[in-house]
């Protein structure tokens, strides 16, 4: 009976593992993508194209999976996670949730649902819009729908989208373009670190899987530089 149970565990792992592969190899184009470029931090692009496979704790990766299984179950019976591309031949990379009718809606899977839609989600959401206005599908209207994994409470904010189309093009192009020169010159963008919510005190940090790696290259960058002023300092000696 043991042996079967751990069989059986490791099993499970096994393929909610290789079903988050899907994810992968979605951004494994080697290009920012939206869910990156949305934070005011852009080091998650950076890091997603970089450190495609990031080390994940076994609750995580079930919380990964409950929220997968949330995303393939269609809402409005339209198009499901729809891949785009903005520039088409090497741009930025979007999966939209679900497209129907001109109404684009975002799922997102959590444990806390605000009061209000966070402020990123709104951006990916208009990041959507540009891709879809962009690949020939209309959009008049988006919905964000938050599911709590724990309480099964939901929630739905419709998003009117007020800003122009241009102005919206303009700020993810120049996100695009800091992270793709950050891509071949190796200098990251500059960390950003801000709560989720203005008056709380949670970093948007201590939810991203690449914090410890960030917090990491960036100590080795100070070593980096502390030796190389060692060794200008001997030569002047």
């Amino acid at each position: 009976m043991e042996q079967l149970k751990y069989f059986l565990i490791e099993k499970f792992h096994q393929a909610i593992t290789n079903e988050a592969q899907k994810d992968e190899e979605f951004h494994s184009k080697g290009l920012p993508s939206v869910t990156g470029l949305c934070f005011e931090c852009l080091r998650r692009a950076y890091y997603t194209i970089t450190y495609p496979d990031v080390i994940i704790d076994p609750e995580g990766a079930i919380r990964t999976w409950i929220g997968r299984k949330l995303h393939e179950t269609s809402i409005l019976g339209g198009m499901m996670e729809v891949e785009l591309m903005y520039p088409k031949d090497n741009g930025v990379v979007g999966r939209v949730d679900e497209y129907k009718d001109g109404l684009i809606i975002d799922k997102k899977s959590t444990r806390h649902i605000p009061r209000e839609p966070y402020e990123h989600h709104i951006t990916q959401l208009e990041y959507y819009r540009l891709l879809c206005e962009r690949n020939n599908l209309p959009v008049k209207m988006g919905a964000l729908i938050y599911i709590n994994v724990d309480t099964a409470e939901i929630a739905v904010f419709p998003v009117r989208f007020l800003r122009p189309l241009d102005e919206v093009e303009r700020e993810l192009m120049q996100k695009y373009e800091i992270v793709m020169k950050a891509l071949k010159t190796g200098i990251l963008p500059p960390r950003k670190m801000r709560t989720w919510e203005p008056e709380g005190n949670k970093l948007v940090c201590s939810y991203c899987p690449y914090y410890g790696i960030c917090l990491r290259e960036d100590f080795e960058d100070e070593r980096y530089i502390q030796r190389l002023k060692l060794e200008l300092e001997r030569k002047k000696v």
